[in-house]
């Protein structure tokens, strides 16, 4: 990936954050806003860093536990 593209998407993640809570959790990046839930771009998860079977597991049980 080149440089131009990286910081491409690290403006689009920032922008999609704007306004909304934002919590790092297992191995992953939340971004939220319950005030708007069915809107993916204030309710999704980033910068996945959960790699063995066990760390993705919790960080699928984080996200069916996050409201």
């Amino acid at each position: 990936m080149t440089d131009a593209a990286r910081s491409a998407l690290t403006v689009s993640e920032a922008f999609s954050a704007l306004g909304n809570e934002r919590f790092q959790a297992d191995g992953a990046t939340f971004v939220r806003n319950r005030e708007i839930p069915d809107i993916w771009d204030a309710n999704h998860v980033a910068h996945i860093t959960a790699a063995t079977p066990d760390e993705i597991d919790g960080l699928l049980a984080r996200g069916d536990a996050t409201p």
